[in-house]
């Protein structure tokens, strides 16, 4: 075997080894499908977020005046998912408008995100997205409080 030969035998296998560690550590893509951000104020309202995977994976990322600070891991069932994408459907959160602020220095905002869409509001918020905002937050409490 001539030396040419047995570097193309040496590159062949260690492309193949590379192909084999890359399909071990891949992972398919989580596709985000809620979501809920409480942004601060200048005093101590709660900072956090909540992401619901489609897969019923969930983050909870408590930054601040909550009493869970950090990320935390949990688990949401399909027909809570549903519940929540029902409620979405049944407000028609596909067309309501994207940002019900007012400019008032200490109120914090929330955003909350269903599949492609963002709403931002606070305190001029609809009481259907205050709604929607407490059945989100439900599922991540539900989850620390069996």
């Amino acid at each position: 075997m001539n030396r040419r030969h047995t570097t193309t035998i040496i590159l062949f296998f260690i492309i193949l080894l590379s192909c084999n560690i890359i399909q071990e550590n891949y992972q398919p893509k989580k596709e985000s499908i809620i979501f809920l951000k409480k942004n601060p104020c200048l005093g101590t309202c709660p900072v956090y977020s909540i992401e619901i995977f489609s897969s019923g994976e969930s983050i909870y990322q408590g930054i601040k005046f909550v009493e869970n600070i950090g990320k935390s891991e949990f688990k949401v069932s399909e027909s809570d998912i549903r519940k929540i994408l029902d409620f979405a459907k049944e407000i028609n959160f596909e067309n309501i408008d994207t940002t019900y602020n007012r400019m008032i220095q200490d109120i914090p905002s929330v955003i909350i995100r269903i599949k492609n869409k963002k709403i931002q509001n606070n305190i001029n918020s609809t009481i259907h997205l205050k709604e929607l905002e407490r059945l989100i937050d439900a599922l991540y409490f539900k989850s620390i409080n069996p």
